[in-house]
């Protein structure tokens, strides 16, 4: 299959390059070593790579990629055993929870349903891409980006001339905050402690990216323009969020039910159906909450939504994104 084939799935080596290897190390494992680094201290093609680099895309997805508003999680859990991995799996937005599915995860040997961090990190060592910069740069001397040839909406050619317009940030500026597990907030299980996530999810439903030549529906039909989140996908969104709040703030209390910045921080791809996205996620997650304090966490004031707390949803320039 082509989507296989982009991901390096079933790939031989090929003038020496082990392409099985080299495409998931360039494509998702930024976003793995990115979620170990972390440990330490993403659209349906990221989710896809990601899980190929796991070694699991065609355990979870035998066809095709993630559907819209699937996620998959990793969780850090301390034990009796030491540091230990679990990976769930949410497919689409029909679902009502979590699927484990640790067992997808290639190179891992479990124990009591639990990866041992130290196999984790082992199985990934292939997928490390260290230097991606340079990485990324080594192609053909004679290697020219060709421009894509489809239909584009006014309002995309015009963000499309600003944006490679834009001034130049520093590639190696970091753009995180210090964000580690220190700041988890422990579970209540004395014996297994569950102190640290990272959540990648799909944006939800959204307009065609692109028109085929001909097609009668032509970009006026889609009037939140092409390739933009719906209110579907908003609302896909806001369920996933709710979801993730009941299971990690009610459920496991890793995070307060109370929004807290120094718990938990928001990326996304530069992007507006991946913006739109987060931002949908974050209503589902805190918005009209009880725990939420009016003039503390959101101003009691005519116009503002009540109950509507702000989170701020962080983002790189696509070309300096190698994680997204």
């Amino acid at each position: 299959m082509a989507i296989d084939f982009n991901d390096g799935i079933n790939l031989s080596t090929c003038d020496g390059l082990n392409l099985h290897v080299l495409i998931p190390q360039v494509r998702g494992g930024p976003m793995l070593w990115d979620i170990i680094h972390r440990i330490d201290f993403k659209h349906d093609d990221t989710l896809a790579a990601l899980l190929a680099a796991l070694g699991a895309k065609h355990k979870l997805l035998p066809h095709g990629y993630p559907e819209y508003a699937s996620a998959v999680i990793i969780e850090l859990w301390n034990t009796k055993k030491g540091p230990q991995i679990k990976m769930k799996y949410h497919r689409n937005s029909n679902e009502v929870g979590f699927e484990d599915a640790t067992s997808a995860i290639q190179g891992c040997s479990l124990e009591q349903g639990y990866c041992s961090y130290a196999d984790f990190k082992k199985r990934s060592e292939p997928y490390n891409p260290k230097n991606i910069t340079k990485l990324c740069d080594d192609v053909p001397g004679n290697y020219e980006k060709k421009k894509r040839d489809y239909v584009m909406n006014r309002n995309q050619e015009i963000h499309w001339m600003v944006e490679n317009d834009a001034d130049k940030m520093d590639p190696n500026e970091k753009p995180f905050n210090d964000f580690s597990p220190k700041f988890a907030v422990p579970s209540s299980n004395a014996e297994n402690e569950l102190i640290f996530l990272h959540m990648i999810w799909r944006h939800g439903d959204r307009t065609p990216k692109w028109l085929c030549k001909n097609d009668p529906n032509n970009a006026s039909t889609w009037v939140e323009g092409l390739g933009q989140l719906t209110p579907t996908g908003m609302e896909q969104q806001q369920r996933l969020g709710s979801l993730i709040f009941n299971e990690y703030a009610v459920k496991q209390k890793l995070i307060s039910q109370r929004y807290e910045s120094n718990q938990i921080y928001f990326r996304s791809t530069d992007v507006n159906r991946t913006l739109l996205s987060a931002v949908s996620n974050l209503v589902g997650m805190y918005f009209n909450r009880p725990e939420q304090i009016a003039n503390l966490d959101y101003p009691s004031m005519k116009g503002w939504p009540n109950g509507y707390v702000p989170v701020a949803v962080h983002t790189l320039q696509t070309k300096y994104d190698h994680v997204g």
